[in-house]
């Protein structure tokens, strides 16, 4: 294989497609100045320096400490006089260049298409340093660049947009991508064969679970897999997927908003909510191929507005497990921090990092505090809150990547009318007060969750003395009646001690029932209930068939 066809095939498993063909066309299109963000710089370098052979051009690499490299063998270019480490003395260099490409393409067009290379590319690893606050001499040179015609396109890296005000209408900005599969196989391959022989055990045993492991590392950056796996090795002798989710789920944590969750809690875990759990069912396998080439649209999610302690955020992690797929909670509090610009990064990473690891549920808990900010005109947080949750609307609206939005919310009037409108989510939910049916199934599962057994209380008396409760309620009654049977020396409790548990404390439906009455009549006409019909003994189905209701309250 030619060089060439190297850097042609090394390309071609790199990024994407998209991101190829953007980039590409930047470039032959002359775009002065070019915002690249990531924080890959190894790999930014790799994808030039194939680049740079492919497309016959002169690429450089700078950075402030070993001023200006030939990208191709990281060599001192030798071109620069003065300190080639000094920001202003660089673009001063590069300034001088573009000026003569210019003069020479003006001059005599045919000449410079016979030249050997088609212009020159400068990918800049530490200006992001100098450009907030930026120095008026640097702002300028920029600014000279920017209204230049040559073949010189300057490449500024970052691991986050940063640019002065006056350029910001002159640089392009795009994303470098996360490694894409391709890439993590290559990886994967080169960290097993590196310490097994070929053949291995080992290396059968991975290709057994190639796809296990590349969905448990797809998010992280290309350096986070690599010392992923290698830990991995060292620590059980082969790739555990268990240690790699653990991995991704501490560089999750670090950016201190989001937070991984193994999807634990599973449509058994949840009492009653019928309706919810038989819409989410029917969603079940839409992010995958079929669905897609089947014409079905990719699912948004829902949002489960009601009643405090009814379980809407129980439901909120089943979903995860109803759809096969990792949970994020999104802690949307955290995302507004003390410094300028703050907010809207961790917004923007919050985001990124999601659609990273997509296909995923990301869960925002009680979303209406964190919006009750939205009304914000500018003249208490200068505007943040608005600018935020403008971002993460349009995204909601216009996202293309599997993630499927769950919020919850208890209180409907500190929601903004554009977070409610059509095409945010699928469908919006309102959870009532458990019905009799939903309360047996609830102190079932409350018991069985407790370690005691179900088959020895009786649930249907504890749901006909609960009307009214919701089942965190009913869970407090348990609690209370195991405190009283641990106090009477470790007895075990019966129907009487958790009945006796409800009769001490008065419900919500008690305490608040004109919120919670005006709360249906507004959500009557507005939600779909998530909660499971009613079942009365003698009602008739729609086949014309009876049903009766046992005593321990099946059906």
């Amino acid at each position: 294989m030619t060089p060439l066809e190297e850097s042609k095939q090394a390309l071609s498993l790199m990024a994407t497609p998209e991101f190829r063909k953007e980039m590409s066309g930047l470039i032959r299109s002359r775009s002065p100045l070019v915002y690249l963000v990531s924080t890959e710089e190894k790999r930014v370098l790799e994808y030039f320096k194939h680049y740079s052979k492919l497309g016959a051009f002169r690429t450089f690499v700078w950075d402030c400490y070993s001023g200006l490299l030939n990208i191709v063998n990281m060599q001192p270019a030798g071109l620069v006089t003065g300190d080639a480490s000094d920001p202003i003395t660089i673009l001063d260099w590069i300034v001088k260049e573009a000026a003569e490409q210019s003069e020479a393409t003006l001059s005599d067009a045919d000449e410079r298409v016979r030249a050997k290379s088609r212009g020159n590319i400068y990918v800049m690893l530490d200006f992001h340093r100098f450009l907030t606050p930026c120095t008026p001499e640097i702002e300028r040179r920029l600014r000279t660049l920017s209204r230049m015609d040559s073949n010189t396109v300057v490449i500024l890296v970052g691991p986050q947009y940063a640019m002065t005000p006056a350029l910001d209408k002159d640089v392009r900005v795009i994303d470098f991508p996360y490694p894409n599969d391709e890439e993590i196989k290559v990886a994967l391959y080169s960290a097993v064969q590196g310490v097994f022989r070929k053949d291995s055990p080992e290396e059968k045993s991975t290709k057994k679970k190639e796809r296990e492991i590349v969905n448990a590392v797809t998010g992280l950056s290309y350096g986070e897999v690599c010392a992923s796996f290698a830990k991995s090795i060292v620590m059980y002798k082969g790739l555990d997927v268990p240690s790699l989710l653990k991995e991704k789920q501490e560089v999750i944590r670090k950016t201190g908003v989001l937070e991984y969750f193994e999807p634990k809690v599973s449509v058994d875990d949840i009492g009653g909510l019928g309706n919810l759990v038989g819409w989410l069912n029917e969603r079940k396998g839409l992010f995958g191929d079929d669905a897609k080439e089947y014409g079905i649209a990719m699912p948004k999610g829902a949002l489960l507005l009601g009643i405090p302690g009814t379980g809407k955020s129980l439901a909120a992690k089943a979903t995860a497990s109803i759809l096969q797929v990792p949970l994020l909670r999104l802690d949307f509090g955290a995302l507004f921090g003390q410094y300028i610009g703050e907010s809207e990064r961790q917004t923007r990473q919050a985001i990124d990092i999601a659609e990273r690891i997509a296909p995923v549920v990301l869960w925002v808990d009680e979303i209406d505090k964190g919006l009750s900010g939205s009304g914000s005109s500018g003249k208490s947080d200068g505007g943040v809150s608005s600018r935020v949750i403008s971002t993460f609307l349009t995204w909601m609206q216009e996202k293309t990547k599997p993630v499927f939005f769950v919020c919850t919310a208890n209180n409907h009037e500190q929601l903004p009318t554009e977070f409610m409108r059509a095409g945010r989510f699928d469908e919006v939910f309102f959870v009532d007060l458990p019905t009799r049916t939903e309360r047996i199934d609830i102190a079932k599962k409350l018991l069985k969750r407790k370690q005691r057994e179900p088959k020895v209380f009786d649930c249907v008396d504890i749901a006909n003395r609960s009307d009214g409760y919701t089942g965190a309620e009913i869970e407090k009654a348990i609690e209370m009646a195991l405190l009283r049977g641990f106090s009477d020396g470790k007895r075990p409790i019966q129907t009487e001690d958790i009945t006796d548990a409800l009769s001490r404390f008065k419900p919500l439906s008690k305490t608040r029932p004109e919120a919670i009455e005006a709360m249906r009549i507004w959500a009557a006409e507005r939600c779909v209930k998530a909660n499971t019909p009613e079942i009365v003994p003698g009602s008739v189905t729609s086949k014309g068939r009876q049903l009766s209701i046992d005593d321990d309250g099946s059906v």
